[in-house]
């Protein structure tokens, strides 16, 4: 059978049209395909974020006093304890749960006992029930302490708690501490980081009593040494403490009021013999004077007074030092009563020396002279066979400024 050219044609047209008919048919099924399987249905997980971190002012903790010295039973207590308060927000739709705080100790510095309070407390021993203990011997620093709990925050809702902190056994003088927060939730690999913050293990008015101590004694090294360990947790950018920035700026006003740098010495010409010559130097932190004469002089029976009087003054200061078997012994400056027989004795923090024909004392108590310039008045008095101290020479009155 005989096929035309034209027939030819149509048949070659036809199956390729088929074919591409088929083709088509194929991508809308596999393009079917691919939309009936494309919709994966998502797992539900929890996503905590910080909302905010405050160091918040210390809060009442149950605390046991006990007194091993004693047969007395465990006292209960409360003291003052530092308080971290967190907010959190959880932008998930499953509940997060917060299993462990986790704290990196990244500073530790016990302040100097200016005031000798340590063992003032005999054998007690304090120990408070705090959420989360702070060893009061670290073995070396980052130190990771960790506290399990279990927290559970509600989808797209806050979660906010507050973590109490302190020493193990709690003791006179405090210590500083930089503390990095972390809280460790759902299994998760990474903690949540929170916040450092910088605190006093021991809150309360204990440092700052020890410090106004320590004036009283003249010890000023001991706070200022406690500013720099004070200061050195600001190097870490931690939010701090109310009480440790209180402490802080009472300390600091003490290095202040009472400068480092010494005054410069105010003298009195030639006086009237045998007192040949007198200074006087003052500062915030001591005061000091050196008088010379041209006679010796006796034993048991040669005293150096000076009267120092001021605008800002109540009252007078004297200070006195007295010249025994070979040595001069001084007392403190002490307020001026003309009613008073002023007697000098010996004191520790005074360093006297010098010899029959000279004396230099010198004392750190200065909280008596608060001023900025006092007047001078050096005597040389010898002792009578009544037992009063009559004076012999007298320098002319000369002006003194605070260094």
């Amino acid at each position: 059978m005989k096929v035309s050219l034209h027939e030819i044609r149509k048949r070659i047209v036809g199956d390729t049209a088929m074919r591409m008919w088929t083709v088509i048919a194929g991508l809308v099924g596999v393009i079917g395909l691919i939309v009936t399987i494309s919709p994966i249905e998502r797992e539900p997980t929890p996503s905590l974020q910080l909302r905010r971190f405050e160091v918040h002012d210390p809060r009442s903790t149950d605390a046991v006093l006990t007194d091993p010295t004693r047969s007395q039973p465990d006292e209960h207590i409360e003291i003052d304890s530092n308080a971290l308060d967190i907010s959190v927000f959880n932008s998930g739709d499953q509940a997060a749960l917060v299993t462990e705080i986790e704290v990196r100790v990244l500073y530790a510095a016990p302040l100097q006992d200016c005031a000798l309070m340590q063992g003032g407390g005999g054998d007690l021993m304090v120990e408070a029930h705090y959420d989360l203990k702070i060893p009061n011997q670290l073995p070396e620093l980052p130190h990771r302490l960790t506290k399990p709990v279990s927290f559970e925050v509600n989808p797209r809702e806050n979660g906010r708690f507050a973590i109490t902190l302190g020493p193990e056994h709690d003791g006179p003088i405090p210590s500083v501490y930089v503390l990095d927060v972390a809280l460790v939730h759902d299994g998760q690999k990474s903690p949540l980081p929170v916040g450092k913050a910088a605190v006093l293990d021991s809150p309360g008015d204990g440092g700052l009593l020890q410090f106004d101590a320590a004036v009283d004694r003249g010890d000023y090294d001991c706070f200022e040494e406690n500013l720099d360990i004070l200061e050195g947790a600001d190097e870490f950018d931690a939010k701090p403490s109310r009480d440790l920035q209180q402490l802080r700026s009472h300390v600091k006003r003490l290095v202040n009021e009472y400068p480092s740098q010494r005054g410069t010495p105010a003298c009195t010409g030639p006086s009237s013999p045998p007192l040949t010559q007198a200074c006087f130097t003052f500062s915030g932190r001591e005061v000091a004077f050196e008088v010379k004469l041209s006679a010796p002089a006796t034993p048991n029976n040669t005293q150096v007074y000076i009267r120092l009087t001021g605008k800002e003054l109540d009252s007078g200061i004297v200070w006195a030092a007295s010249y025994g078997q070979g040595r001069w012994d001084a007392g403190d400056p002490q307020f001026y009563n003309p009613e008073d027989r002023f007697v000098a004795s010996e004191c520790e923090s005074c360093l006297v020396s010098g010899d029959e024909r000279r004396v230099v004392a010198f004392s750190p108590r200065t909280s008596l002279l608060a001023t900025r310039e006092v007047e001078v008045v050096v005597e040389l008095r010898s002792l009578t066979t009544s037992g009063s101290w009559r004076t012999v020479a007298a320098s002319a009155p000369f002006v003194a400024t605070r260094g």
